[in-house]
């Protein structure tokens, strides 16, 4: 019984994990075909949004130089996404982050 239990657990999480997988692939296929579109509705998950963003961006700027002044694509990047004051200030912050990393 303990083994069936475990078995189980261990597919649920497999199928968890490849549905949370799915979906941010979804999240970031919208991002390239609408990069402009609206999150602000989405305040509880920006900085993930913001990590999605980023690496949608170096997946099509891989140069270094582009790295520069990542804060302030970040910020172009949350008014671009209808973001404002501390929404923003978080999200250009994320995006910063991720690109740096």
């Amino acid at each position: 019984m303990r083994r069936l239990l475990i078995s189980l657990t261990a597919g649920l999480f497999a199928v968890t994990t490849a549905q949370a997988d799915t979906v941010l692939d979804i999240i970031k296929r919208n991002m390239r075909i609408n990069p402009t579109s609206d999150l602000s509705a989405f305040t509880d998950q920006l900085e993930r949004y913001a990590q999605l963003d980023a690496e949608v961006y170096f997946e099509n700027h891989k140069s270094q130089s582009d790295k520069q002044g990542s804060l302030m694509m970040g910020e172009a990047h949350a008014l671009k996404h209808h973001l404002l004051g501390d929404d923003a200030r978080s999200y250009a912050l994320a995006f910063s982050f991720a690109l740096d990393a």
